[in-house]
Order: C-alpha cells, then sequence, then structure tokens
C-alpha cells in the first residue's frame, strides 16, 4: 500500500532567501527570489520510526537473531565520531539495508537557487523553483536539482468573493495582516547523475559515486509539507523564512 514516507527537511532563513519585486503582470505580481543558502537535515527521530523501527523485525527474523543490538552499537559509533556521512557509512557496514532499499538521509545544504513566485490577485501565491542541493562543503559534494511546484493561500479565513478581492491589494500595500506562518505544499522532484564524463576530473568521478545514496530520490514522486513565513512590515510582504519536511510518495 502507498503511503508518505519521510526523507529529509529543507529550512531557509532571512538571510538565506533574496525577494526582489519583479512587476505587476494581468494575473498579478512576480516576486524573483534567489536562494542563496539554506540546511538540508534528516531528523532523527522521524528518520528512526519511518525507516528503522520497521525493519528491526524483519532483518532479525530473516538475517540475523543479534540484528538490532549490532546496530545500535554501530551508530553509537558512528555518533561519537560525528560527520554528515554517518547514516551512509550504517548502510555501508549492514549489507541487508541495502537489501531492504533503506534510506539513509541527506545531510548538507541548498548552493543556489531561483523562483519566478507569482502572487496571483485571487490571493494565493504560487511557486515554480529550482534550487541545487549538495551534501558536502567540498568541491566534490554530490549535487541534486530539486525541482518543486505549489501554492500557499495568504488569507484563508477569506470566505466570500468580496474578501478574497481585498487581499491582493492589501498585500502590495503592506496592510495586509499576515499570519505567523503560512502553510505550505509542494510537489517535488529530483534529479541526479551517476556518470561522470569522459576524461572528467576526478571530483566529478568522485560526485558520481555517491549517485547509488540518492538515487531513490530521482525515482519517486514526492511532496514538501511545512510552512513559509512572510515579512510582516515589508510593502509587498517579501518571504522571510520557509520549512519544509520532504516525504516520498511510494510502497
Amino acid at each position: 500500500m502507498a503511503s508518505l514516507k519521510y526523507l529529509f527537511e529543507i529550512n531557509c532563513n532571512e538571510k538565506q532567501l533574496l525577494c526582489e519585486f519583479a512587476g505587476e503582470l494581468s494575473a498579478g505580481s512576480r516576486v524573483h527570489v534567489t536562494y542563496k543558502g539554506g540546511s538540508i537535515s534528516t531528523d532523527e527521530k522521524d528518520y528512526r520510526e519511518t525507516w528503522i523501527a520497521p525493519l528491526y523485525d524483519e532483518a532479525s527474523a530473516n538475517y540475523d537473531p543479534n540484528f538490532r543490538a549490532k546496530y545500535e552499537k554501530e551508530l553509537k559509533e558512528l555518533k561519537a565520531a560525528g560527520g554528515p556521512t554517518q547514516r551512509a557509512n550504517i548502510v555501508e557496514k549492514f549489507p541487508v539495508f541495502k537489501e531492504l532499499g533503506l534510506w539513509c538521509g541527506f545531510e548538507g545544504h541548498i548552493t543556489n537557487g531561483v523562483d519566478w513566485v507569482m502572487v496571483r490577485k485571487d490571493g494565493v501565491i504560487t511557486f515554480d523553483g529550482r534550487v541545487t542541493l549538495t551534501d558536502s562543503d567540498r568541491d566534490d559534494g554530490f549535487l541534486i536539482d530539486a525541482v518543486f511546484s505549489g501554492a500557499v493561500d495568504l488569507d484563508p479565513t477569506a470566505a466570500t468573493p468580496e474578501a478574497v478581492a481585498q487581499i491582493y491589494p492589501h498585500w502590495k500595500t503592506g496592510e495586509l495582516k499576515v499570519p505567523d506562518q503560512l502553510t505550505l505544499a509542494l510537489g517535488m522532484r529530483f534529479e541526479a547523475s551517476g556518470e561522470a564524463a569522459p576524461g572528467a576530473a576526478e571530483r566529478y568521478k568522485r560526485r558520481a559515486e555517491r549517485f547509488p545514496r540518492y538515487m531513490r530520490l530521482t525515482r519517486r514522486q514526492c511532496t514538501g509539507l511545512g510552512s513559509v513565513e512572510l515579512e510582516k512590515t515589508s510593502a509587498f510582504h517579501a518571504i522571510k523564512s520557509l520549512s519544509v519536511k520532504v516525504f516520498e510518495y511510494g510502497p
């Protein structure tokens, strides 16, 4: 049965987002959003509940009755050592995880990206962006493009056509009463390559070697669920922060 499975989280603060009013069109206003950074992390609790806990019994029954104790010991040692690839290291130490299709999480950051946001005259913000994610600060970090689209209602309480008609002009002048957080839902897909071009530099070959860790992302339809915070004092309520949990949809 298909379900949503937790993958990782994306968080951008006001220092990592640059919003510029780009002009008004017949359908509304364009806002150009530049992503100058942002963190990518996998919450340990959500990860264990989604991926590790369901595998304990299966792995213990079919592979090794002492599997859980061995896993907990390895996890403790890798946590003590630190580093962003500790889950990937666990997967490598336990071949059973590969056989069971375990996702090893994602720790990294956004390198760059853009989004031509549309603020429609019916008071809905639509997103249509692309950002590049990496799992390392080094120049051989693996790169993944995230392509996303979605919508946010600027005033979910507006229940009549007359109330809806007031949202857009109030947004433009800064008079709109913006909630602390607005609910955000995104359709997301990911693009990455597992091949280096012939004659490519060594760093590109090292990148390609890590493709199997993230191949799952390129083969699933994903959903981002979270919230967006708008600047309450700016003339057009620029995006101040964004927080999204990414889930895959599948068996």
